[in-house]
C-alpha cells in the first residue's frame, strides 16, 4: 500500500482551533475505517503554549462530540513543512506566517475553509464555550469536504495510479506533482480526476510527472 496521506492542521498556539480540527478529522477517519490511510497532526505558528494541553473548552467540546484525543501543543517546524502533503491553516495570519517562515510550504498550505468556498476560522480563545462549539461545527463541515476530496485521490492510488503528493494552489486549480514516474494513460487519469467530486472544474494539461487544471472558469489561464 502507498504511504498514508499526511495532513497537518495549524493555528496560532495549537491549543484551540488546530487540535479541534485534528480531533474532528481523526473522528471522521475512524468512522469510515480510514485511519491507516492518513497521518494527522497539528501545530502552532507561535511557541507561547508549547508543552501545554489543549484549552479546556476545546477539550470539553471534543469530548461532547466523541472526538477527544490526548494532545500536547507544539510549534510548526521545517521538518513538518517538508513531511506533510496538506497544511491546513485557520486564518490568513496563519497562512502569511507559515509562508514567511517557510517559503517552501507554498503549494502545500491553504486555508481550511477553502473547502467551503473561503473565509477564516475565528479564534475562540477570548470567547466562551458557544464560540468553541461554533468552531467545531464550522471545522466539521470543512473537513467532511476535505476528506471526500482526499479519499477520492487515494482511490486513484488504490487502482494503481501513483498520487504521492497533492497541491492546491490558491484559485489556480488542482495541481498534482508526481514524485515517481506516473501511469502511461494520462488521458485516462485526467478523465478519472474529472469525475471526482470537486468544487470547481477546469481543463486538464498532462505530461509525464505532472497533471493540473488551468484555467478555472472566469480566469485568464497560463
Amino acid at each position: 500500500m502507498d504511504r498514508p496521506v499526511r495532513v497537518l492542521f495549524v493555528c496560532l498556539g495549537n491549543i484551540c482551533r488546530s487540535p479541534m480540527a485534528e480531533g474532528i478529522f481523526r473522528k471522521l477517519l475512524k468512522e469510515r475505517g480510514l485511519e491507516d490511510r492518513f497521518e494527522v497532526d497539528s501545530a502552532g505558528t507561535g511557541a507561547w503554549h508549547v508543552g501545554e494541553p489543549m484549552d479546556p473548552r476545546a477539550r470539553r467540546v471534543l469530548e461532547e462530540e466523541g472526538a477527544y484525543f490526548p494532545h500536547v501543543a507544539r510549534r510548526l517546524t521545517r521538518e513538518d513543512v517538508l513531511a506533510y502533503d496538506h497544511i491546513l491553516v485557520m486564518d490568513r495570519e496563519n497562512l502569511e506566517e507559515v509562508l514567511r517562515r517557510f517559503p517552501e510550504a507554498r503549494g502545500k498550505v491553504r486555508l481550511v475553509l477553502e473547502e467551503l468556498g473561503g473565509g477564516e476560522v475565528q479564534d475562540p480563545y477570548y470567547g466562551d464555550l458557544e464560540d468553541f462549539r461554533e468552531v467545531y461545527w464550522t471545522l466539521e463541515a470543512a473537513l467532511q469536504a476535505f476528506r471526500a476530496e482526499a479519499r477520492g485521490l487515494q482511490a486513484l492510488a488504490e487502482r494503481g495510479v501513483r498520487v504521492p503528493q497533492v497541491h492546491w494552489v490558491g484559485e489556480e486549480g488542482l495541481v498534482l506533482a508526481y514524485l515517481e514516474p506516473g501511469p502511461e494513460d494520462w488521458e485516462g487519469l485526467a478523465r478519472t480526476l474529472a469525475a471526482l467530486p470537486r468544487r470547481r472544474e477546469g481543463s486538464y494539461l498532462a505530461e509525464p510527472g505532472f497533471l493540473g487544471t488551468f484555467p478555472l472558469p472566469g480566469r485568464e489561464g497560463g
